[in-house]
């Protein structure tokens, strides 16, 4: 069953942030179950978080906020089923981070590349940013053959210049298996201790629902470290599953079933 959900961060969101938030979560989605259906589930993935990096509503892309020195630096990955996955970190000028994850996972041998190295795989262009009210945004695909997972961030608001963060990270932001996929958000130094995405996926292997290893994933999040965030995950089924110990974590999601997109984590006062 092809299937995406979609996050756009666990966090402090806002009566008066939601319905814009939903608005960019259901064309996130739907441009992504387009292509789900064209056969087509990197796309899906990869053009679902460009919808949330330009929205400027998110921490990603031209929403992302900035380090101690008034500086952008944004962090993304990007991992599919069969092994393969790419990541950057503290990356400037880059209008779409996801892209360039993509661009690592597909033109070069590593893994990771961060700063100027990740920079020269792509065209630095100018970006009209605003400092978005949301987190992290991330999605997983499913077109019932394949999982593929994304994960992208400007990382924490005035934090180190160089300072990498969970989303690129492949097992901690982000992790995609032949059974399941899953993408992270929130308090990334935090996630990155317990490998969180990873944890999920394995717990999906393992013969748990994508909801019941969301939340035994952030459980684990804040019974090991008293960290704040949240998850989203899907198992090769199109089940989707979530779970957050913040104030809110908007997630949109739709499958071969649902004749529309579904909202969930937006029950903020």
């Amino acid at each position: 069953m092809a299937a995406i959900v979609v996050h756009g961060g666990a966090g402090g969101w806002e009566r008066k942030d939601v319905e814009d938030v939903k608005e960019v979560l259901k064309e996130a989605v739907l441009k992504g179950f387009d292509l789900l259906r064209e056969g087509r589930p990197v796309d899906a993935c990869e053009e679902a978080i460009k919808v949330l990096e330009d929205s400027g509503l998110f921490n990603a892309g031209r929403g992302s906020v900035r380090n101690s020195e008034g500086k952008v630096e944004m962090d993304a990955s990007i991992m599919v089923s069969d092994g393969r996955a790419g990541a950057v970190g503290a990356v400037r000028g880059v209008r779409n981070p996801i892209s360039l994850a993509r661009k690592v996972m597909e033109r070069t041998d590593h893994t990771l590349i961060v700063g100027e190295g990740a920079e020269r795989l792509g065209c630095a262009e100018p970006i009209e940013g605003r400092e978005g009210t949301g987190d992290t945004v991330g999605c997983v695909v499913t077109d019932g053959k394949i999982v593929v997972a994304g994960t992208s961030t400007g990382g924490v608001k005035g934090k180190a210049p160089g300072r990498v963060g969970d989303s690129a990270v492949i097992g901690s932001g982000t992790y995609a298996s032949d059974l399941g996929g899953a993408s992270a958000t929130g308090d990334g130094d935090r996630i990155m201790k317990v490998c969180l995405s990873y944890f999920v996926v394995n717990l999906i292997n393992l013969g748990l629902s994508p909801m019941k290893a969301c939340l035994a994933g952030v459980d684990l999040l804040e019974r090991r470290t008293g960290g704040r965030g949240g998850v989203i995950a899907l198992n090769l089924k199109g089940e989707v599953g979530f779970a957050y110990n913040t104030r809110a974590m908007p997630v949109a999601y739709r499958n071969s079933g649902t004749e529309r997109v579904l909202f969930s984590g937006l029950d903020v006062e």
